[in-house]
């Protein structure tokens, strides 16, 4: 999204200086995490652990890096309780997240949370994203 803005200067003492400008805003846009293209809701179970990692989406490609998320997993293949892992460092799904999801099946709920990104020379989170693996 574009701000346009002209304006027009006029100094005066004994003579009229007029000049015009036109400055061109853009806006900063958060990063959006996503995973298998996805921004959450219902997804093919064999789609989401095929994925393997957590992208960035609304920033220039490697303008921004996932620094940490936390992951988590409750539903069906989970009836003895949610399995999570506190932190998981970078965007790659870890050998333990992996581990989580050969567990999940149709009617598991994917969380992943406190998503940490690198961006613009600062982290900061990102909103949450959640799946219903079908």
């Amino acid at each position: 999204m574009k701000s346009i803005f002209t304006f027009l200067l006029i100094v005066s003492f004994t003579n009229v200086y007029a000049q015009a400008d036109t400055i061109v805003l853009k806006t900063i846009v958060d990063p959006t995490a996503m995973v298998a293209g996805s921004f959450g809701g219902k997804i093919q179970a064999a789609k989401f652990k095929a994925a393997r990692k957590i992208e960035l989406a609304g920033v220039p490609v490697d303008s921004a890096t996932v620094v940490s998320y936390l992951f988590y997993a409750t539903g069906k293949g989970f009836e003895s309780g949610p399995q999570y892992i506190q932190v998981v460092k970078g965007n790659l799904f870890t050998k333990e997240v992996i581990e989580i999801l050969q567990k999940a099946k149709p009617g598991t709920t994917i969380v992943i949370d406190e998503i940490k990104v690198a961006y613009r020379n600062r982290n900061k989170l990102v909103p949450s994203i959640t799946f219903t693996l079908y």
